[in-house]
């Protein structure tokens, strides 16, 4: 069982102020079933740059992967669709040596086009510490960090998760430390989905928690909450990252998705991939998401 599952899992035991409806999951399963619905592959996005050094526009793209709420009209289309108009102006733009020297300026203009943008400062400086990073540790090349996984999907976790401190999405739950590791997640899957790079072991990766997945758990009736927190929800309160509310909803999503993903006979990944975008597609009708301001998702 890999560090995430088994972190979602056990806190799924002691819940809180989150349960799992099994009658609202069976339906959302049956609906799926149904409709025979499935994830748009990630080749096939506009938005997804598929040229050369694509390796490393998906490091850029998920060392940036997260919080896009706190703005409206910008959302990861539009991350996505910037990083790959700027790979299509220069190929070599987001290599680690070009991402290590790039300042904040650029980085707010280009990338994000609002110098203002919520968290910008923490953005500028994780994207920045990727290309740092390899260049201190594997010779300034992302290709370098893939080779040294042997093609295990856990193991590239490993590395990004130590050798890049952004990425290291854990806390402390009622005593005891959680471990989420969504961008560390995403980026290996974004790797396999776009064919990028094979894994041995993919479907040891679970759904990424963020708060689109749970909005639409919670739609649905999958995830139900305590008054206080569907109150907080619904106020549009912020929720303070690594509180019981917080951390309980992401296990509870992480647990909800492996049941998913073990009745439907897909690997999680797939089963997030394809919630995900039902969530953006439907956001209109929706209820509210939970708010958090955190680089990790």
């Amino acid at each position: 069982m890999s560090i995430v599952k088994n972190s979602a899992h056990s806190i799924s035991r002691d819940l809180i102020h989150v349960s799992i409806d099994n009658d609202a999951l069976d339906a959302l399963i049956a609906r799926i079933q149904a409709n025979n619905s499935k994830p748009t592959p990630w080749n096939d996005w506009q938005s997804h740059y598929k040229g050369v050094n694509k390796v490393n526009y998906i490091f850029a793209l998920d060392a940036l992967n997260f919080c896009f709420w706190p703005k409206p009209g910008f959302e990861y289309d539009n991350l996505a669709g910037n990083l790959k108009a700027l790979m299509e102006r220069d190929p070599n733009i987001l290599s680690p040596n070009s991402i290590a020297a790039m300042t904040d300026e650029f980085i707010q203009q280009e990338i994000f086009q609002d110098a203002s943008f919520p968290l910008i400062n923490e953005r500028c400086r994780l994207l920045r510490e990727i290309g740092e990073q390899t260049i201190k540790c594997y010779a300034g090349d992302f290709n370098n960090i893939l080779n040294s996984c042997q093609n295990s999907s856990e193991k590239l976790v490993e590395i990004i998760t130590a050798i890049f401190p952004g990425f290291r999405d854990s806390c402390v739950y009622r005593g005891r430390q959680a471990f989420f590791y969504k961008r560390a997640q995403i980026l290996v899957a974004d790797l396999y989905a776009s064919g990028a790079y094979e894994f041995n072991d993919i479907e040891k990766i679970t759904m990424f928690p963020d708060y689109r997945v749970p909005q639409l758990l919670n739609t649905y009736g999958v995830l139900k909450y305590s008054q206080k927190l569907q109150n907080k929800i619904d106020s549009k309160i912020l929720i303070q990252v690594g509180s019981e509310m917080e951390v309980e909803i992401r296990a509870a999503t992480v647990k909800a998705c492996d049941i998913i993903s073990s009745r439907l006979d897909r690997i999680p990944i797939e089963v997030d991939h394809l919630l995900w975008q039902m969530g953006e597609l439907s956001l209109n009708t929706l209820k509210e998401h939970h708010r958090t301001l955190t680089i990790f998702y």
